[in-house]
């Protein structure tokens, strides 16, 4: 009988002890892991905020970066001879940076391999479509009816209701009755200029 009452005490002491302790690291427990937690959720926020900082920051900068581009593009494109000698990515860049600032609206580039005939194409607010084809060739030469012929092909592609063929060159007498025929638009390399010409005086 005594070695039972002796086993339960010491039982009993045992889940005191046990409880005791268990009750003592919850609190000091508790006690650390709120600022722990606190600190790492205020560290959480900071690393937000500087994350939207620097997306802040970059913004600004192509922003700027851009606005630099778009004006070099359409200085550029008040020469023909510098016009020319831009790459053909670059000169499609800055067709469309001279068509925006014109009034045109925003075109978005397309032209690549295998563009089927469109270099910019913008759709309106109702939905119309309008393709641009752009060639940079000499100053001398000419755009005969050939390539507007083409390009009446990708306006059917793209379901285009209008067309804009933009070239550093000028336009056959044919080229040009081509494109009344079939409503195309036609802009050579020296009415380019004088557009550009004319974004620049504005601003």
């Amino acid at each position: 009988m005594t070695l039972v009452i002796t086993l339960l005490a010491l039982f009993a002491f045992l889940f005191l002890a046990v409880a005791a302790f268990v009750l003592v690291v919850g609190t000091y427990g508790l006690v650390l892991i709120l600022p722990i937690s606190l600190l790492w959720g205020r560290k959480v926020r900071c690393k937000k905020k500087e994350r939207a900082a620097f997306a802040l920051m970059v913004k600004e900068s192509q922003a700027k970066a851009d606005a630099l581009l778009r004006e070099a593009l359409i200085l550029a494109g008040t020469d023909l001879g510098t016009l020319s000698e831009l790459d053909p990515a670059d000169f499609e860049i800055a067709v469309a940076q001279i068509l925006e600032a014109c009034g045109e609206g925003k075109f978005d580039r397309i032209g690549r391999a295998g563009d089927d005939g469109a270099d910019l194409i913008r759709t309106d607010s109702t939905g119309r479509v309008t393709i641009v084809q752009c060639k940079r060739y000499s100053t001398s030469s000419q755009i005969g009816t050939p390539a507007l012929r083409n390009f009446l092909g990708a306006m059917v592609h793209y379901r285009a209701s209008q067309g804009i063929f933009v070239t550093t060159a000028t336009y056959s007498v044919p080229a040009h009755k081509f494109a009344m025929e079939h409503g195309i638009r036609l802009i050579a390399g020296g009415t380019l200029a004088r557009m550009a010409r004319g974004v620049l005086d504005q601003s």
